[in-house]
């Protein structure tokens, strides 16, 4: 079975929450999006391990959370078509740009 609770190396990402009541399953697309843009690569690691290629993708290609930067190195790194990705499209910038221009 697997474990229903992030384990103790993965909680210093959620800083704004209770990490024991994150669940990994209901709350896989907040999981995914916090560790693919502040975690290391032991975290990267463990959320390939935990989860389908499908659903990193998915979240890849429609966050609206992750950097212009996270977006480049995960569009080479999942090997996704940078088009693909919500983060890297012009239209998506300028209005993220608007909103928070700093």
């Amino acid at each position: 079975m697997i474990e229903q609770t992030l384990p103790s190396y993965i909680t210093k990402y959620f800083w704004d929450v209770q990490p024991e009541k994150i669940n990994i399953q209901t709350n896989k697309k907040y999981i995914i999006e916090r560790l693919l843009e502040y975690g290391n690569e032991e975290a990267l690691r463990w959320i390939n391990s935990i989860y389908t290629p499908q659903d990193i993708n998915k979240v890849i290609r429609t966050s609206k959370l992750l950097s212009r930067k996270s977006g480049v190195f995960y569009s080479l790194y999942f090997d996704i078509n940078p088009q693909d990705i919500l983060c890297l499209q012009k239209d998506f910038q300028n209005k993220h740009r608007q909103i928070w221009n700093y």
